[in-house]
């Protein structure tokens, strides 16, 4: 039986996300989000630590939300993405979304 670990519930989705480091920018999908963090499915692995910045939009609103956040783990299907500290509107924004499952 496994028992899930994580502390801030993830909602699975498939979101079209932009993020850029420093010298590249990548366009892929959201997999799964929660208001802690995001997995982005895909083939162009960083280095677990590797800042990014990203901006992408829930299906319920026209308007994009910009977030940073570091590499925290990556697997063959892509990289686990923990989102550095949201403000109040970020919150808001991403718990509409989440909570609404």
């Amino acid at each position: 039986m496994s028992r899930e670990r994580r502390t801030y519930p993830r909602k699975p989705c498939f979101l079209s996300v932009n993020y850029a480091t420093d010298d590249r920018a990548y366009q892929e999908f959201i997999q799964d989000i929660s208001t802690a963090g995001a997995f982005i499915e895909t083939r162009h692995l960083l280095p677990i630590g590797q800042n990014i910045a990203m901006t992408f939009s829930l299906p319920s609103s026209q308007e994009n939300i910009k977030l940073t956040g570091s590499v925290a783990r990556t697997t063959p299907q892509g990289l686990g993405v923990a989102f550095f500290l949201l403000n109040d509107k970020q919150k808001t924004y991403l718990n509409s979304y989440i909570v609404d499952m």
